[in-house]
Parts: structure tokens; sequence; C-alpha cells
């Protein structure tokens, strides 16, 4: 007989390690699905964009434009490398996130970095021009979004 009740008792002490067990494994997966759920929705909003349209020209020489109403990259043959440099301030501390829109492929000297209120930062922006363009004029825009 004593045997019987040892069997249950140790039955009993399975079933609630088990269950136990069990209630963890649910509130650890209940608890990360809350917290990715929070943190998806809780993607920060820059508190300023500026845009700058650029325009680049695909022809068999090399060629300059110095306006400043855009930033206008000049021209040059297909898969050449054209550059220009730009200076950016801001008032406040910031994140600044760099990305663009159209024509060519950018690539800028610095992206993703924090910039100081009132500090002035020199960038480089290099514009490669890919192999399937055809000769004409093309354009986009630079995207600039400061975070807190």
């Amino acid at each position: 007989m004593a045997k019987r009740k040892t069997n249950r008792v140790s039955k009993n002490n399975n079933r609630s390690i088990s269950m136990i067990v069990l209630l963890i494994i649910v509130v650890v997966v209940a608890s990360s699905a809350v917290t990715l759920l929070l943190f998806k929705n809780a993607s920060p909003e820059p508190f300023d964009v500026k845009r700058l349209s650029y325009d680049f020209e695909v022809v068999n020489e090399v060629s300059f434009v110095l306006d400043r109403d855009i930033l206008h990259f000049g021209g040059g043959p297909l898969k050449a490398r054209l550059q220009r440099g730009l200076n950016i301030t801001t008032s406040k501390d910031a994140l600044l996130k760099i990305s663009w829109v159209g024509d060519g492929n950018i690539v800028v000297s610095e992206n993703n970095f924090i910039i100081l209120a009132n500090e002035t930062k020199s960038l480089l922006f290099y514009l490669d021009i890919p192999d399937d363009l055809l000769e004409g004029k093309y354009s986009g825009e630079l995207i600039f979004e400061f975070y807190k």
C-alpha cells in the first residue's frame, strides 16, 4: 500500500512540474510577442525631413554645372562616377539618415551619423552612372531625415 501512495505522489509531482514548465514557456512566449509588437510599433519618426533634388547627364564627355538651385552632378559617360560636396548644418543635435530616390546610384561619404547643433558637416556625394542608361538627362531626390 505504501508503494501505491508513493507512485501517486510522484505522478502528481511530475504533473505539477510539467504544468509549471508549460506555464513558464507560455509566459516567456507571450511576453516576447508583446515586446516585439511594442518595439515594432515604436519606430521613431524624424523631427525634420529635408529634400534636395539632384540631376546628372549621360554624355560622351565630362561636363560641369555650377548652378546652386539643385545638386548638379554634371555629366559623364556610362559607368562614370560623378562627385559633389555639400555642407550640412542643423540647429538641434540629431541623428542624420540620408537616402535617395531616382536615377543613378548614390553613395555618401558618411551616413547614419550624429550631427551636433550648429556643427557644419562636409559630405561628399558620389553618383555612379549605371551602364544601362541612354544618353540624356536624369534626376532624383536626396532625402535627409533628422531624428532626436
